[in-house]
């Protein structure tokens, strides 16, 4: 029947390939091969952030030890901490994007916006005056899970967070309506305050491109 035995010295972040075995009096027989990685012997840590703008900043961390083959995934949510874990085993399905939101959504509102070596990640695509949450997550081992012979190993998580600040305005669609020869009425659509109170509105004009005062 089945049986199971607890083993202990195994080498941190490596696979480790094994088998069952039964003996008898006419010898010695062993099961197909199984493997498995162990869990990276440090995570990743000190996250901290720089080029922080209204729309993008750059996340850095420190990386612990995935031994050869390892790595680590980065999960960014807006407004509140990040709250679903990558999957043991699992490594081809979580697909990376810079731009926020883009990459594979883990739960509801994970993004993963790197997976790789590295330790730091350009993100883009944020919104003003928002708070961002991170987890960094070293693993051991680049590959899914397959029948008996199980895929990457995640270790905890090094999180933190960072709020981007304000921005100007953003607006689109001008119209110019009631037009006569010398008159005309001016408008515009506000898509977005920045994450501050408007201060003032309105329109300018001017016989060249690109105006900024009323010629």
């Amino acid at each position: 029947g089945v049986f199971t035995y607890s083993r202990t010295g195994l080498p941190a972040q490596t696979k480790v390939y094994y088998r069952g075995y039964a003996a008898n009096s006419l010898g010695t027989n062993y099961s197909a091969d199984g493997s498995f990685y162990t869990e990276p012997a440090s995570p990743a840590s000190n996250v901290n952030f720089s080029g922080v703008t209204a729309t993008g900043m750059t996340i850095n961390w420190t990386r612990g030890n995935g031994g050869a083959g390892g790595g680590v995934i980065v999960l960014m949510k807006a407004a509140s901490a990040v709250d679903s874990d990558p999957v043991d085993g699992t490594y081809s399905a979580y697909t990376a994007d810079t731009a926020f939101s883009s990459g594979t959504q883990l739960g509801s509102g994970n993004y993963v916006v790197y997976k790789g070596t590295g330790s730091s990640v350009a993100v883009t695509g944020l919104s003003p005056v928002t708070t961002y949450h991170v987890a960094v997550y070293e693993f051991a081992g680049q590959v899914d899970t397959s029948g008996v012979d199980q895929g990457g190993n995640y270790t905890t998580s090094a999180t933190g967070n960072q709020v981007t600040p304000a921005d100007v305005p953003s607006l689109s669609t001008p119209t110019a309506t009631t037009i006569t020869t010398t008159t005309a009425t001016l408008g515009a659509t506000i898509d977005s305050n920045g994450g501050a109170a408007l201060t003032e509105r309105g329109t300018v004009w001017g016989t060249t491109a690109n105006p900024t005062g009323n010629q």
